[in-house]
């Protein structure tokens, strides 16, 4: 981004960066954030900060697809299903960035698993962070909806409508039992995804909102 900086850009041109694994940190990165979306605003352009987010449980499965892969690729990969949950969960601070559930990754990305800052945040305190970054610095998000992305996205860069490729699908069959699930699931609510993603949902996307106007 600092690389891009430097290059002023031109009136009818956009630049996109993806930020993905091992790159940005928002809980420690919002200096960064404020000062990007000041250098560009200065030249008289738009700086749009976007995310697309997931249902927990199926965020996780993801995560279980990426162990299984593991285990093909290496015969002495061999992650007991116990095991490999708990690193969904808080109590276990030394996890590989992997098996980081969606909330994590979203907040320290896989660079401080054991930094202090992850090591003392509650629940409640992940849950309050997490939307409080996305309301100071994200311009569209969105739950679960690929076409509705597409759909905005363009709009806002006032392109007309474009296909964006929707990529990294796993296409083969993914099996695990009642109990895994339901392991699952508990982890995902006790780490605060729940939470995260209901909030979300409420702010972004009218979540409850027959609870409101009737």
């Amino acid at each position: 981004m600092n690389e891009q900086l430097q290059k002023p850009l031109g009136p009818t041109e956009w630049r996109l960066s993806h930020a993905h694994g091992c790159s940005l940190l928002p809980i420690e990165d919002e200096s960064n954030l404020y000062r990007w979306r000041e250098a560009i605003e200065k030249q008289g352009c738009k700086f749009i900060l976007t995310t697309v987010v997931r249902d927990p449980l199926s965020h996780a499965i993801s995560q279980l697809k990426s162990k299984q892969w593991a285990e093909m690729k290496d015969d002495q990969v061999r992650i007991p299903m116990e095991e490999w949950v708990a690193y969904l969960g808080t109590e276990n601070r030394t996890a590989p960035r992997l098996w980081a559930s969606q909330l994590d990754y979203f907040l320290f990305n896989c660079w401080d698993k054991n930094l202090d800052l992850h090591n003392t945040m509650s629940r409640e305190e992940k849950v309050k962070r997490g939307i409080e970054i996305l309301r100071n610095h994200f311009d569209l998000v969105i739950y679960q909806n690929h076409d509705l992305f597409e759909e905005i996205i363009t709009r806002m860069i006032e392109f007309p409508p474009i296909s964006l490729r929707s990529s990294n699908q796993h296409m083969l069959e993914i099996n695990f039992t009642t109990q895994e699930l339901s392991l699952m699931k508990r982890k995902v609510y006790e780490n605060g995804d729940v939470d995260w993603i209901k909030a979300i949902q409420h702010i972004y996307g009218d979540y409850l909102k027959y609870l409101v106007y009737q």
